[in-house]
């Protein structure tokens, strides 16, 4: 990792090594008091799940403490009575290099079709404050089809101060809000996404979405691929050998980007590579 390209999307602040916790009384659960357990060999799924599923659309938070947790499954929001859930919950770390999730080697399920770690829920547009923040998420080889987020958030939800990382030929893509129609608003912020084949994927005309400080490393076959959504984003940075952004055609996408920076790291391959509208 390029310490300079980090702290041009991360406050120095955010580096250091003090991690963020939170008062004993602030209804905050912490994934220990489930039974998971960082820095061992177990498998933290169960624990991690049980969490979130304690309080469904409660506006709780849910923390995972500094710490190496591994999951081998994927973790999903809680849907609660009523059928309409999968909102008002909160993933929070300790910090994005404090705080890392990670898939084991080969792990069962990630091989044969697109599996999500984190899955926070499909349409309709009801999913209220949903969010993902300060952490790090890391897929180990031999999980080609593992999907690192497929994140949905409505009107108020956010991801914050993540990283996004694939060992070498590992990853379908990083951060996936195609997967479903009606995704945002929301805002992106700080975000890094490392391996994949596809970095990011944003798809479906309904509603936007916004980013502001994505750094794009190391994909296989697109940095973004966008296709009919509405996207708007702020300090892209990207080191990519294959197209960095591309904007599909028959569609209603539109893309604004502005203060960013596209480097070619290999292959002839155009940076931006646009059949819609962009500005």
């Amino acid at each position: 990792m390029k310490t300079a390209l980090l702290l041009s999307l991360v406050p120095s602040l955010l580096l250091a090594q003090t991690p963020l916790t939170f008062p004993k009384d602030g209804g905050v659960l912490d994934v220990r008091e489930f039974g998971a357990k960082a820095d061992d060999a177990l498998d933290d799924t169960a624990a991690i799940q049980k969490a979130l599923d304690a309080f469904p659309n409660g506006n709780r938070i849910v923390y995972l403490p500094a710490g190496r947790w591994i999951v081998t499954d994927t973790l999903r929001w809680p849907k609660g009575e009523g059928g309409n859930g999968e909102k008002r919950t909160i993933l929070q770390g300790a910090g994005m290099l404090l705080t890392k999730i990670v898939v084991p080697a080969s792990a069962p399920g990630f091989g044969e079709k697109p599996k999500a770690v984190i899955w926070t829920g499909e349409k309709p547009a009801q999913r209220f404050r949903n969010a993902v923040r300060d952490l790090t998420l890391e897929i180990g080889a031999g999980n080609p089809q593992a999907v690192g987020m497929q994140f949905n958030a409505s009107n108020q939800g956010t991801i914050r101060n993540v990283i996004l990382r694939a060992a070498k030929d590992s990853g379908l893509i990083g951060l996936d809000m195609g997967f479903t129609d009606e995704i945002g608003p929301l805002l992106v912020r700080r975000l890094m996404v490392e391996g994949f084949e596809t970095g990011i994927v944003t798809k479906w005309p309904v509603n936007s979405n916004t980013f502001e400080h994505i750094l794009l490393r190391g994909q296989r076959k697109f940095g973004w691929h966008n296709y009919h959504q509405m996207v708007f984003a702020r300090n892209l940075r990207s080191e990519n050998a294959v197209t960095t952004l591309y904007n599909e055609k028959d569609s209603m996408g539109t893309v604004t980007l502005v203060d960013s920076k596209i480097t070619g790291t290999g292959i002839e391959a155009p940076g931006i590579l646009n059949q819609r509208h962009m500005y």
